[in-house]
Formats: C-alpha cells, sequence, structure tokens
C-alpha cells in the first residue's frame, strides 16, 4: 500500500493488488479520533501495466504517485488527472520497494537485484545506482536519505549524494528479513517491519536523530 497525501481536509490513498496489473486510488475524510473514513468508490483506476503491481507510493501533496511491477518498470502518474506522465525501466527484476522523495520530484526503488536506484522524474533519468550487496526487500526516503532493508535483516543509512557507494549507517543484524519500512512525515522516526517466525520483536522503531 502506498501512504496518505494530504489535501486540504482529505487524503488519498493507493494501494496495489498482486494478483493484478492495476493500481487504485480512494479518497478518504479524515474523522479525527475516529481514524479515516475511505470512500467505497476508487477514484482513479490505472491499468497500464502489462505485469502484476509489486509496490506504489505517492507523495505528500497528493500530486504524483508511482507504481512498480514484477518486471521491474515503474509508472509515474498524475493523480489529479490519472493520466501515465512516464515508464522508467528501473531493474532488470521485480521491483520490491518504492518511495517518493518529499518533494515528489524523484523517486527511489529497490530490487531483489540488489540494487538501489534513484530517478528523477521530470526526465526519467537514473542519476543514483547503489549495490546494497544484499537483495533489498523495502526503501524509504526524504529526498536527503534513503533507509534501506533487506534479507539480511539489517536497515541501513545511505547519503544521496553523489560518490557515495557505502551506507553511512547501519543496525546490528536482527535475525529476521526486514520486509517493511515506513518513515514519518518530519523524518525522525524510523518504523522497521522483521519477518521473524515466532511472531516477537516483528516491529522496530528507531529514531532517527
Amino acid at each position: 500500500e502506498g501512504y496518505w497525501g494530504k489535501e486540504l481536509s482529505m487524503r488519498m490513498r493507493f494501494r496495489r493488488w498482486p494478483w493484478e496489473s492495476g493500481v487504485m486510488g480512494w479518497f478518504g475524510e479524515d474523522m479525527g479520533p475516529q481514524g479515516i473514513a475511505i470512500k467505497p468508490t476508487p477514484i482513479l483506476d490505472l491499468n497500464d501495466h502489462d505485469h502484476p503491481v509489486q509496490c506504489v507510493c505517492i507523495d505528500p501533496n497528493a500530486r504524483v504517485a508511482c507504481s512498480a511491477s514484477q518486471d521491474g518498470v515503474v509508472l509515474v502518474w498524475d493523480v489529479r488527472t490519472g493520466k501515465n506522465q512516464r515508464k522508467i525501466k528501473a531493474h532488470k527484476r521485480e521491483v520490491t520497494g518504492i518511495s517518493l522523495s518529499n518533494t515528489g520530484y524523484d523517486v527511489t526503488t529497490v530490487s531483489n537485484d540488489g540494487r538501489i536506484r534513484t530517478f528523477d522524474l521530470t526526465k526519467g533519468e537514473n542519476f543514483l545506482d547503489l549495490a546494497a550487496g544484499e537483495d533489498v526487500s523495502c526503501v524509504e526516503t526524504d529526498g536527503d536519505v534513503i533507509f534501506t532493508g533487506g534479507s539480511r535483516g539489517v536497515v541501513k543509512l545511505w547519503e544521496m549524494q553523489e560518490g557515495e557507494k557505502k551506507p553511512r549507517l547501519q543496525t546490528k543484524a536482527m535475525g529476521a528479513k526486514v520486509s517493511g519500512l515506513s518513515l514519518s512525515r518530519d523524518g525522525s522516526w524510523l518504523v522497521a517491519g522483521l519477518e521473524t517466525s515466532e511472531g516477537k520483536d516483528d516491529i522496530i522503531v528507531y529514531s532517527t536523530s
């Protein structure tokens, strides 16, 4: 699933269906302490992928959304019109994680090919290509740094600077694959999900400061 993008009092949610090659988007109304009320009819039903969609993301202003599929292709969508703005061949293998920067002008993707790639959405050009040293399953970025998690059970912090080829920081191995990451809007907290067989210690929260 993608995350919520704020737009006045409304919020939008994008979801991928793993058995299909489409993406849907809904509007939801913020009900305060009661949570979010999702309107049942999707406002967008997008079907330009040729292979099943693996992951999606939307920028905080609900302006741009991206979806990625098993054939390594990323599609860039104009949320307001539903039009496909750009097609990017991001990886040779399936895209396992995708994250838009806070500005919505670049997107970072990861794959089980072990690569971390960031693309300029205005040109569709790849300007950052890193070797993760493992199969990468998830990614989060704010446009300044990149967090990744993968098969070795380690969360890594990468600088988005040219010439930086190694992670700046990384956690200790946690004994299970990192299957999901979520970065708070202000970038101060990172939540990691682990594929633990016992169901213990499967959610870990980090302070990024």
